[in-house]
């Protein structure tokens, strides 16, 4: 597993209650649970792993060190895939009808922007939050 260079800059973090396990260097969404859907916004990314129940700590601006899902390069955008792990966003498509098909409305969810890159699935990398 590559980890680069382990460096990131926490601007703002918060304490959030664990609703589930979360796993440290995954995006939790705002209800507290690691992301468990393709494409959900995130509220941050854990600092820590957390079990079920108990007080965690995650940073919500800055930089993040985030597990990659796959390939990213620097400087794509970044959604959260069914596991919380840091995917290309045009990879992610979240579908608004129900049904895709040619035409369909397809938004993409951005949670951060990689300053540094992955080469593959395990990966850590940094991501500038948004």
């Amino acid at each position: 597993m590559a980890t680069g260079n382990m460096q990131y800059t926490p601007l703002m973090t918060e304490t959030v209650v664990a609703s589930g396990g979360i796993t440290k260097r995954r995006f939790v969404g705002h209800d507290g649970a690691q992301i468990s859907a393709e494409g959900n916004r995130a509220r941050g990314v854990s600092l820590f792993d957390v079990s079920d129940g108990y007080a965690g700590t995650l940073i919500t601006r800055g930089t993040a060190l985030v597990e990659a899902a796959g390939a990213v390069a620097v400087g794509d955008a970044v959604g959260a895939d069914i596991s919380g792990k840091g995917k290309k966003a045009a990879d992610i498509l979240v579908d608004v009808g129900g049904t895709l098909t040619p035409g369909d409305q397809v938004i993409q969810v951005v949670n951060g922007y990689a300053r540094e890159a992955a080469a593959d699935a395990g990966d850590v990398f940094e991501v500038h939050l948004v």
